[in-house]
């Protein structure tokens, strides 16, 4: 009974892999019902980070270059493949302002008063929320954050950051 398992959950990785090839995909979304809620939560893993999905036990396993995650088969909705990041995560458009990454965080200036900007971790959990003030600046402090990836987001652009 555990070969025949074992072989159905192979069956669907290896289709789901054949689909986001088919598909030109770029991440892997993996959706997950929120503890005490309706709401789901998706996680996302661009594709060239190269995800691999395996189970153990009653986990979902996702391993990537850069992280691994676990999932407990109880909370996962479903996994699928897609041409965009949920998080809407797009191409920059139109004219930036300056980014300046320091020791203590990243300073930006040049931008739109009052911009909303968004704080995620490389798993697409959000941090914080800021606005840029009336001059179009904001100072973001990564003190007390671990050394890791992080995503900036404002407007459609998304800026990746890498804390060391």
């Amino acid at each position: 009974m555990k070969k025949v398992f074992f072989f159905k959950r192979a069956f669907s990785s290896l289709t789901l892999l054949a689909l986001a090839l088919a598909a030109n995909a770029e991440v892997l979304i993996v959706e997950q019902n929120k503890e005490n809620s309706q709401k789901t939560e998706k996680t996302s893993y661009d594709l060239g980070d190269k995800p691999v999905l395996t189970y153990s036990g009653d986990n979902l396993v996702v391993k990537t270059n850069n992280a691994s995650a676990e999932f407990p088969l109880g909370t996962v909705v479903r996994y699928y493949f897609s041409e965009t990041d949920p998080t809407g995560v797009a191409a920059a458009q139109g004219e930036m302002g300056y980014l300046f990454v320091t020791e203590e965080g990243i300073r930006m200036s040049g931008f739109e008063p009052s911009l909303p900007v968004s704080l995620y971790t490389v798993n697409g959990q959000l941090i914080q929320e800021y606005k840029t003030t009336e001059e179009g600046s904001l100072e973001i402090s990564l003190n007390g954050q671990p050394q890791g990836i992080y995503l900036i987001k404002l407007n459609t652009t998304t800026i990746k950051v890498i804390k060391k």
